[in-house]
């Protein structure tokens, strides 16, 4: 009897124990799939927060809005604030204003001693002034005759007498830019500052607001054109291109003029050589001597055109 009871008790202790064990595993895993919910539970309020800015960032239009975001078991509430930073880049607009045509102003140009029946040319020096501007202009002074002076506007200062002797004498004095840069590759900003700045600084010297510009090289594209039109300055190329520059040869350069001279010609040289300089003492005269009448480039345009506009493009009459 002692020995059944003994079993029994023995019974009771293990099956005590092996309950306590399943308890242990059970609550164990309960409290495991809670915390696994408890976890979940923020990523799904990740989720949401994510796709409602997302979807905020997508509709607010320039505008911070405020929204209030709570969670699935609205135990929190999260204030959160979007907003659609729009950034726009303003591409300065090169495109010439065809509701805005602009004429220059070419109301100070004379032309009463010039006959529109016969053939003229311009003549034309870029980068100067020089040394042997004053040269050039004693030629002209001699034979007749005007033309017209691309000056680098850095030069200026130095030069002040020469470069109102060009006024004085009637021949044209116009912008070949600030610093000889090729505008083609800067800014619009550093390329109007280029114009203006010379267009400027002749206009202290002279008195007198230049027309037009050379861009140097010739070079010019959208930005150069609206540069020009913003200062009020036609765009002026060339039709025969005497490569004095390369040359250097006096021969050279009175050859080319020469050989392809028409009515209407702007003809480009560069005053800061010597040579060509010496190629002007029988170009002039020959030119006159030919029936050419030497007219500057406003003249010119303005006898075969009427008028010329801010930002056009010109390379001959």
């Amino acid at each position: 009897m002692k020995k059944t009871i003994s079993i029994l008790l023995l019974f009771a202790i293990v099956t005590t124990c092996f309950a306590g064990c399943f308890s242990g595993v059970e609550e164990t895993t309960s409290q495991t799939e809670t915390t696994t919910a408890t976890s979940t539970e923020p990523e799904t309020e990740k989720e949401t927060t994510t796709k409602e800015t997302t979807t905020e960032e997508e509709t607010t239009e320039e505008t911070t809005t405020e929204k209030e975001i709570t969670t699935k078991n609205n135990t929190t509430t999260k204030k959160i604030t979007t907003t659609k930073k729009i950034t726009t880049t303003r591409k300065p607009t090169t495109t010439l204003p065809s509701t805005q045509r602009m004429p220059v102003d070419l109301s100070d140009v004379i032309c009463d001693e010039i006959d529109p029946e016969k053939p003229m040319v311009a003549l034309t020096f870029d980068d100067g002034p020089s040394v042997h501007t004053p040269r050039l202009l004693n030629i002209f002074k001699k034979y007749g005759g005007k033309g017209t002076f691309f000056v680098v506007g850095n030069m200026l200062d130095d030069n002040k007498l020469v470069v109102k002797r060009m006024v004085n004498e009637g021949h044209e004095i116009a912008s070949h830019a600030w610093s000889h840069s090729d505008l083609s590759r800067l800014s619009l900003e550093k390329s109007q500052k280029e114009i203006q700045k010379t267009h400027d600084k002749i206009y202290e010297i002279t008195g007198v607001h230049p027309k037009i510009v050379r861009p140097p090289y010739g070079a010019y594209n959208d930005t150069v054109r609206y540069s020009a039109y913003t200062c009020n300055e036609a765009i002026v190329t060339w039709s025969v291109d005497t490569l004095d520059w390369k040359t250097r040869n006096a021969n050279a350069v009175y050859r080319s003029i020469m050989g392809s001279v028409s009515d209407g010609a702007i003809i480009l040289c560069h005053d800061l050589h010597g040579t060509t300089v010496d190629a002007m003492e029988r170009v002039i005269p020959d030119l006159i001597e030919k029936g050419y009448q030497l007219v500057t480039v406003s003249q010119l345009l303005m006898m075969k055109k009427g008028e010329i506009v801010a930002g056009g493009v010109y390379y001959r009459g």
